[in-house]
Parts: structure tokens; sequence; C-alpha cells
């Protein structure tokens, strides 16, 4: 196991232990979720799926603060449901690039707006 790896890791279960009083919602959002390592993903912290995923190679240089404050917009998405409320149109547009979803969008509001 890498250094920074074991570092997030053991933060993480403290910042549980300390949300356990401090952050109940917090708390509770976050141990429906599982820790998965992914060092393929270019952000440090990404939700989903039932997943916190977090790139121990990114995370290597954050204070605790900066730890704690990524880790916490990840448990306010999940809260706004964002990460789950959008899943299925994220997965039927998946296939088609983004200009034509954009360019279809934008005709309808054209035509519509008439």
């Amino acid at each position: 196991m890498s250094r920074p790896e074991m570092d997030f890791e053991s933060y993480y279960r403290g910042l549980m232990e300390s949300w356990f009083l401090s952050e109940p919602l917090l708390f509770d959002v976050m141990c429906a979720h599982s820790l998965v390592r992914n060092e393929r993903m270019t952000c440090n912290l990404r939700i989903g799926e039932q997943r916190l995923e977090y790139n121990p190679l990114r995370l290597g240089g954050k204070s605790g603060s900066e730890l704690e404050t990524l880790v916490e917009i990840e448990a306010v998405r999940v809260l706004l449901k964002h990460p789950y409320q959008r899943e299925a149109r994220r997965h039927a547009y998946s296939q088609r690039p983004y200009y034509l979803r954009a360019l279809s969008q934008a005709q309808q509001k054209h035509v519509y707006s008439r």
C-alpha cells in the first residue's frame, strides 16, 4: 500500500469518528458509501453508485482541513441527490457527443419560443 493511500484511509476513518457526534447527518450519508481507491480518475474524490472513490496520488499533499472540505462537499452532493438524480439521464445520452445534445436543446428552445 502506498503512503498517500494509507494517509487518506486513516484520515477518513478519523473523520467519520468525529462526524459521528458532530455531524450525524453527514456521518449517516457517508456510512452508506464504501471507500474505493481509483488511481485512474483525474479528480480528487467523487461519489456515486454507493461508493466514495478517491485518487491517493492527488490527495497526498492535502491538509486535514482540505480533505475534510472535499469529503463534506461529496456528502452534501448526496444530500442534494446530485450524483443519483441525474444518473438515468446521463446513461441515456452517454453514447452521443455533447455538442449534438446542446444543438438539439438549442433547436427545441428556438422552436418552442416562437
